[in-house]
């Protein structure tokens, strides 16, 4: 089926009440802007199908079939072949309404145009599972391929390309950044009880904000990277502590070396260099500002030296530090940073 003034086949809002199978031995071309093979608005009750077809465009999608409502599975699988240079898409099914599974098993999909998108599903809604080999879509010989995935909505963890897969398209093989694939790709794994997967998309999220997306100026975009940092913007508040806990050590280790220098001595009326304790006690209470040993009263830092001085200094610095591994791990263990990031 050739057409080369309009589409091949132009069935724009037809109703079939069962199932329609464009199946093997189709084969349809056109170069008409519109696309080749047009079904947008349609209501399939059943199946659609085009197995084994073949569809190529030379100047529009090789398959448009925007808002279309299909009662059971959309499948172009085992053989299905979709060429076309178009920026709309190869494949477009924005709008599209799935009641069941959307399979794009064994498949080849080109786009020889400067976009190279291969597939739009903005705001399409799947019932059932999806199912798309994203590394056999989005790669091949030619440059990298790209898909619109921007609404789209499914219930279950989809299937034939892992969370990993799916995270090197949001992030690679999409023309921007957007917030929403990432957080229903987390919310399907958080359903199904795969916190940590979750929790890992919901990180990559903000590392492709700050790669791609609008953070504003030099400070919040700093303040952006500090937090992932630090406790994985909200979703590793504990990694916090850890550096809490090294600042810690730190802080420690120093006040006893000034003790072996003689820099740590007890404050009037006593006399002397502190003891290990009392050392340990100071480089707590400088480290850690909301755990009071009492070491902090009764040793300081001599600064009669210029070494002495620098560490006492320092000091300042230790208890900042403190605070601020302190605060970020209870906005993250709270959820306040996670609500303030988009």
């Amino acid at each position: 089926m050739t057409a080369s003034n309009g589409p091949a086949l132009a069935a724009d809002n037809l109703a079939v009440g069962n199932n329609l199978f464009l199946n093997e031995g189709f084969v349809a071309e056109s170069d008409s802007t519109e696309g080749t093979l047009r079904l947008p608005g349609a209501t399939v009750t059943g199946q659609l199908s085009l197995r084994g077809a073949r569809l190529t465009a030379s100047n529009g999608p090789a398959l448009h079939v925007e808002r279309i409502t299909v009662g059971n599975n959309l499948v172009l699988d085992r053989g299905f072949t979709a060429e076309s240079d178009s920026h709309r898409g190869t494949l477009r099914l924005l709008g599209a309404h799935v009641a069941g599974d959307l399979e794009l098993t064994e498949a080849t999909v080109h786009n020889a145009g400067g976009e190279r998108l291969v597939l739009d599903l903005r705001s399409t809604q799947v019932s059932g599972d999806v199912v798309i080999p994203l590394d056999e879509l989005v790669t091949g010989s030619d440059r990298p391929r790209r898909l619109r995935v921007d609404g789209l909505r499914y219930p279950l963890i989809p299937k034939a390309a892992s969370y990993h897969q799916w995270l090197r398209m949001l992030s690679g093989h999409t023309p921007g950044y957007v917030p929403q694939p990432y957080q229903q790709l987390a919310n399907v794994h958080s359903a199904a009880g795969h916190e940590p997967e979750a929790r890992e998309i919901l990180i990559a999220q903000q590392r492709d904000l700050r790669r791609r997306g609008e953070l504003g100026g030099w400070l919040r975009r700093l303040l952006h990277r500090l937090s992932g940092t630090f406790i994985g913007y909200g979703h590793r508040p504990f990694r916090a502590l850890g550096y809490l806990a090294g600042l810690c050590v730190l802080t420690v280790g120093l006040v006893l070396l000034a003790g072996l220098f003689g820099l740590a001595v007890r404050t009037h009326p006593d006399t002397g260099v502190c003891s290990a304790a009392e050392s340990i006690g100071l480089g707590i209470d400088t480290a850690i500002p909301l755990l009071k040993t009492g070491g902090g009263q009764r040793c300081e830092i001599a600064t009669t030296t210029n070494w002495g001085q620098a560490l006492y200094l320092s000091r300042y610095l230790f208890t900042a530090l403190g605070w601020a591994f302190a605060t970020l791990f209870v906005a993250g263990y709270t959820g306040l940073i996670r609500k303030n990031t988009g």
